[in-house]
């Protein structure tokens, strides 16, 4: 199965003749536990939360382009949840995918929605200045997956739940910002003929990147 497996694409990037990239979602809901301290007044934060990892590799000038990606999973009922990553690069068709894992009657499902085959669609609704980013940055996304056994319509809450990463350590990272979101995600699971399979809403997580403006 290619659900929840590594992307390629060779058309990632300004020169995408010589760019590939690889992204390996595999870890989309992960159990984090640990503590953050304030070195300020030296509170300590207990960490008992949900995450996600990833491995990327490959030749790619991100700091020139950038992605636009989501990550969520249900909590209840334990095991039974509904589990998703999405994720795309504003100059690639071939690594635009959805994966989705969930259970319909009883039998669990894994689907990949892609982009290139005209099975999924995605837009932001609306946006907000972030002075700190010094760019435009999404406040909410839209995104469906259809194909011909199942649609799924995703509403994913990113509001001010968000922050960017920056870095002046070099020119590449310094002309670029990953602004990293803590999202609250919504939607619904139909079969094709358009009974519903499943609802759902979901703590989520993402990011969205792009070269800061000038």
């Amino acid at each position: 199965a290619k659900e929840f497996t590594t992307a390629y694409g060779n058309d990632v990037g300004p020169v995408s003749s010589v760019e590939q990239w690889n992204v390996d979602m595999g870890w989309p809901r992960t159990n984090v536990k640990g503590w953050v301290k304030v070195l300020k007044t030296g509170q300590v934060v207990p960490v008992d939360g949900k995450g996600y990892r990833e491995d990327s590799w490959g030749r790619y000038m991100l700091s020139l382009d950038g992605w636009d990606f989501a990550v969520w999973g249900e909590d209840e009922p334990a095991g039974k949840g509904v589990v998703a990553s999405f994720q795309t690069y504003h100059k690639s068709k071939d690594m635009d995918n959805l994966d989705v894992s969930f259970y319909d009657n009883g039998q669990l499902q894994s689907v990949r929605f892609e982009a290139k085959k005209g099975e999924l669609g995605w837009y932001h609704p609306s946006w907000k200045w972030d002075g700190e980013a010094r760019s435009c940055v999404p406040t909410n996304t839209k995104i469906k997956g259809k194909n011909g056994d199942y649609v799924i319509e995703a509403f994913v809450d990113i509001g001010d739940r968000q922050r960017p990463m920056l870095s002046n350590a070099t020119v590449g990272t310094a002309i670029f910002f990953i602004q990293e979101h803590f999202t609250w995600v919504t939607g619904t699971i139909r079969r094709a003929d358009g009974t519903v399979v499943e609802t759902f809403r979901a703590r989520g997580g993402g990011e969205f990147s792009r070269t800061r403006d000038v």
